[in-house]
């Protein structure tokens, strides 16, 4: 009985050690195609889509692979994108002009912000090709998670900027403020797209405002920002451009006693010249913001250039007025809410 016993001992040893030797006999090149992960060739278990946004980057460099996947992932992000703003499209809450804007601007948000989600999940190295397969991912459900609590800190910063406007007495300053406002608004807008983009059931908190409603108050305020237009030479053609180019920006033209702001416009007209049956000229408008105040402090100063032609010399007068007004109602909003913001 005890030899037996022994014997059955003994036969297991041997089975136990030839087994290991067995095992670490397999090949290694058999022992990475056994251990080839799932994802490889398609949905990966571990990795699955409603929690994690994928790439995938093969290559014989294994670098050239990262760069690969993390192309990828901005790859699959995009389409995610692509698919979110046709559904916004299909319930009319956005327009057809703006989804090239806001695929621009969602590009620029991943490379900025969301990018810093993506990780190296896993990297695995094809045992006959040498090929290096690396899978990147990005944590949807914490990437959401964090782009909504980005959306409620901005909106907290928007109501505080607004608040902030509404108690300025300057009306030009309230203008510069609110203009922060919207701007801020903007990448709420941005953030909250992301969010959902990333992880649709995400629970983003409703804002008090919305751009419209942001620019109609900015708006408003623009109407009590009242201007009244020098121009520091004789040229009544000239000076109505001026005049009209301020209504056009949005502010009121005002020549009561005592203006708000005076506007200081100053033409520095270039050499006429002619070629091939053409007059033209180049210039430059300077523009000077003043206090309305007797202090007469300078509040800013910008300048553009004004480049004309014309067939005839004459009409070249004519052009100049055309273009100085044009390029009023084109920049002089944002170059006076500019100086405040300064």
């Amino acid at each position: 009985m005890h030899n037996t016993f022994l014997r059955w001992l003994f036969l297991s040893g041997l089975v136990w050690l030839a087994a290991g030797c067995a095992k670490d006999a397999i090949d290694p090149k058999l022992q990475a195609l056994i251990d080839k992960p799932d994802w490889v060739l398609g949905e990966s278990t571990k990795y699955q889509e409603r929690q994690y946004l994928l790439g995938h980057g093969v290559s014989a460099r294994l670098e050239t692979a990262k760069r690969q996947s993390f192309q990828d992932l901005a790859d699959a992000y995009n389409v995610q994108l692509q698919v979110y703003l046709n559904a916004e499209l299909a319930n009319s809450e956005i327009h057809l002009q703006d989804t090239d804007a806001l695929m621009a601007a969602q590009r620029a948000l991943y490379r900025e912000r969301i990018s810093a989600y993506h990780q190296i999940a896993e990297t695995w190295q094809d045992p006959h090709s040498d090929a290096f397969h690396v899978l990147s991912v990005i944590d949807r459900v914490q990437a959401g998670k964090d782009l909504a609590n980005e959306v409620y800190q901005v909106d907290q910063k928007v109501q505080r900027v607004v608040d902030k406007a509404e108690q300025e007495s300057d009306a030009l300053q309230r203008v510069a403020i609110a203009s922060l406002a919207l701007d801020k608004f903007q990448q709420r807008e941005d953030l909250q797209i992301a969010a959902k983009v990333l992880l649709p059931t995400t629970v983003v908190t409703s804002s008090e405002w919305t751009s419209e409603t942001l620019q109609t108050r900015i708006n408003n305020w623009l109407t009590e920002v009242k201007i009244m237009p020098v121009l520091n030479q004789n040229d009544p053609k000239l000076f109505d451009a001026l005049v009209g180019g301020v209504s056009k920006a949005g502010f009121i033209v005002d020549y009561g006693a005592n203006p708000d702001y005076i506007l200081k416009a100053t033409f520095e007209q270039g050499e006429i010249k002619w070629k091939d049956g053409i007059y033209t000229m180049d210039g430059n408008l300077r523009l000077e913001l003043w206090d309305g105040e007797s202090k007469g402090q300078v509040r800013g100063a910008t300048s553009w250039p004004i480049a004309v032609s014309a067939i005839e010399r004459e009409q070249l007068a004519d052009e100049v007025a055309d273009a100085v007004s044009n390029a009023n109602e084109k920049n002089l909003k944002d170059a006076l809410v500019g100086f405040e913001a300064e």
